[in-house]
């Protein structure tokens, strides 16, 4: 009986679905990051103008931002402490195109308002990468991981960028 050969197509295909099994692996081995979800009515503290426009900055000039799906729109929130209690800050809704004015975000990453001055001089997901070694960032998302793999499959080399 003769073999049959896969072809390049074929071939393509695999190893895509390969690495989408691997990655989705991986998040549902990864630890939970220590944020929720804000869903909640909650007081939020503006940022002042200065900050607001370093992270308009980072935001705007990060590959990692220009990758999002169209469709999919991340929330960033920044967040920091009061004594023991948390206090969120301002949010940015994002989008490939940069800051949104509407939309509904697919997943919410918090982060803590020490990072935005280390904004100014250094890019998005650098910060991003030190914020998750410190525990001071979280990803989360009423979506499965199956399919927040699946809607950002294009962000994959982004993926150290939050610590997955």
């Amino acid at each position: 009986m003769k073999k049959k050969r896969l072809g390049k197509k074929q071939v393509l295909v695999l190893a895509v679905v390969i690495v989408l099994i691997i990655f989705g692996t991986v998040l549902l081995i990864n630890k939970k990051p220590k944020s929720g979800v804000i869903t909640q009515n909650i007081e939020i503290i503006p940022l002042s103008p200065q900050e607001r426009q370093v992270v308009t900055n980072a935001v705007l000039s990060s590959e990692f931002v220009s990758d999002l799906p169209e469709k999919y729109p991340i929330a960033i929130f920044f967040f920091d402490f009061e004594g023991e209690e948390r206090r969120w800050r301002d949010g940015f809704l994002v989008g490939p195109s940069g800051l949104l004015s509407q939309g509904e975000p697919e997943a919410y990453i918090t982060i803590h308002s020490k990072y935005i001055p280390e904004l100014a001089s250094e890019n998005l997901c650098e910060v991003m990468k030190r914020a998750y070694q410190a525990g001071d960032i979280g990803l989360e998302s009423q979506a499965s991981k199956v399919s927040l793999l699946i809607k950002y499959a294009g962000m994959l080399k982004h993926r150290d960028c939050l610590g997955v």
